[in-house]
């Protein structure tokens, strides 16, 4: 037979959280703080998180190219820039909603 210990409400854990001393911080998804740059050089830093996240993997691409790390002119790769540019600049231009471009956008995974 086992015998179970009383709770202790003393253990910090289990205390009541009182709001005023919690400090909630916010942190950025690590792909944001990572392709906050190239945005900032594409002029689409104030788009969305939820766009930004969508094309993040890409935006490094596009980075480590300007920095001259690499050069691509795979089809595939060039035809999924233009897809970008024209989802994007058609969102901010107001001609789609923000869900029409990231389903636009969004990459599909074959499994």
């Amino acid at each position: 037979m086992t015998t179970a210990k009383k709770i202790d409400f003393n253990f910090p854990v289990l205390r009541p959280v009182d709001a005023k001393l919690v400090k909630r911080v916010q942190r950025k998804n690590t792909l944001l703080v990572e392709t906050e740059e190239i945005f900032m050089l594409m002029g689409w830093n104030h788009i969305p998180d939820t766009l930004k996240l969508t094309i993040a993997i890409d935006m490094m691409g596009f980075q480590d190219e300007i920095k001259g790390l690499f050069s691509t002119r795979d089809q595939n790769v060039l035809n999924r820039r233009k897809r970008i540019f024209y989802w994007v600049n058609n969102f901010l231009d107001g001609e789609c909603e923000l869900n029409t471009a990231v389903d636009a956008l969004k990459v599909s995974y074959l499994s």
